[in-house]
């Protein structure tokens, strides 16, 4: 496919720019980091490669928008400095790391939010060469993932070789999940679009890739997403529907049970319990965490927040959203949200599906709000979702 150059605003391509630099660090963060070559790079503990090229962003980007709306930042800045102070009278600056991290967090809730707002900015069309490198860099992910399989690369595995599955170019199966996720969406509304083979071929291909995942969210992702999509096309009021689902679930089954995944996962329930395997030791992070957190709370926590997190946070998004920033910061977040990339017509299906994967996913597997890998992936298909169903993006 040839693309001419002529044809994309500045303001495309600066935003390819962006996209292609978070997909290149983050791939270099599995193959240095899962590849057993950290001394190559010198990080920290709370932060990968990728951080840097985002933090560049960001920077930018706030400078950039103050010069245009300084009220609008000074806001936000206000409202980010009011939660900081809530968390700064419990831990002190005395906490090794708690600064550091708890702005590290507060970046990327915003970051997919500043992402969407630069995507409205630019006010790409159908044929944005956005849309068309984020299909390139999906393709790329797929390829990895059926390579990886194929040649057994421990690199690339979602748990380091300890049990079955592959993420491919992504560093956390958390993050991977919500990826396919968004992946799985774009691409199936772009094929809906275009009507063109060879992203029929792509989707296919992103389909078997999170199933290779292996992750339980993946397969909650998955039923949930067929069962959508017999709903969307009435395909419930026929037979075939129901007779391609339990083949495809025994087909799948046996899969599964083959590869030792459904073994891992009863053998884990049968030693620490059935609740513990669904949450994923979230159940025992809520027990030893949550009342440590509340005893230390007073009356201004709970609407504002105020905990460290890398020592107070249960991996649950809803919960750690509530712990971060308490009623009034969650509330604020939601409203944000709702206001741009949820801005989803009534009728925009698709929209508030992913709306529900996203609170779904987040709520049991958490790393999908504060996502610094998929922040620019959700605010693409956000995008293109509300531009497909034929709304103004404005």
């Amino acid at each position: 496919m040839r693309i001419s150059y002529n044809k994309y605003s500045k303001g495309e391509w600066l935003f390819v720019t962006i996209l292609l630099l978070v997909f290149i660090t983050d791939s270099l963060n599995v193959i240095i980091f899962h590849g057993g070559f950290e001394s190559l790079v010198k990080v920290t503990k709370y932060t990968k490669l990728s951080a840097y090229g985002k933090s560049l962003f960001l920077v930018s980007y706030i400078i950039y928008y103050t010069a245009r709306n300084v009220r609008t930042v000074l806001t936000i800045g206000f409202v980010g400095l009011l939660f900081f102070l809530s968390s700064l009278i419990i831990y002190g600056v005395s906490e090794k790391g708690f600064v550091f991290t708890w702005f590290i967090l507060f970046s990327k809730l915003i970051l997919p939010l500043l992402l969407f707002d630069f995507l409205l900015r630019i006010n790409s069309g159908y044929e944005s060469v956005i849309f068309k490198t984020l299909l390139l860099i999906i393709s790329i992910q797929t390829i990895i993932v059926f390579i990886a399989i194929v040649f057994d690369l421990n690199v690339f595995r979602t748990y380091g070789g300890s049990r079955f599955g592959f993420s491919g170019l992504l560093y956390a199966q958390n993050e991977a999940t919500f990826y396919y996720a968004l992946a799985s969406l774009f691409t199936f509304k772009y094929w809906q679009n275009t009507q063109n083979r060879y992203i029929l071929i792509l989707l296919i291909g992103v389909f078997l890739s999170l199933f290779l995942l292996g992750t339980k969210s993946v397969f909650i992702f998955t039923s949930s997403f067929f069962v959508f999509l017999g709903f969307y096309y009435q395909l419930y009021r026929k037979s075939y529907f129901w007779i391609g689902g339990v083949v495809i679930l025994v087909i799948s089954s046996f899969f599964l049970y083959k590869l030792g995944v459904v073994e891992y996962y009863v053998s884990q329930a049968n030693e620490k319990g059935w609740l513990y395997m669904i949450t994923s030791m979230r159940n025992v992070l809520i027990a030893e965490r949550l009342p440590v957190v509340f005893e230390n709370w007073h009356w201004y926590n709970y609407l504002f927040g105020g905990v460290n997190p890398v020592t107070s946070f249960v991996e649950m998004d809803i919960i750690d959203l509530f712990l971060y920033g308490g009623i009034v910061g969650s509330l604020l977040y939601y409203l944000l949200l709702f206001k741009t990339i949820f801005s989803f017509s009534k009728n925009n299906y698709f929209g508030w599906f992913l709306v529900f994967q996203y609170f779904l996913i987040g709520g049991l597997a958490g790393h999908v709000f504060a996502s610094g890998i998929n922040a620019i992936y959700l605010a693409i298909t956000s995008y293109y979702l509300q531009m497909s169903n034929g709304k103004s993006v404005e």
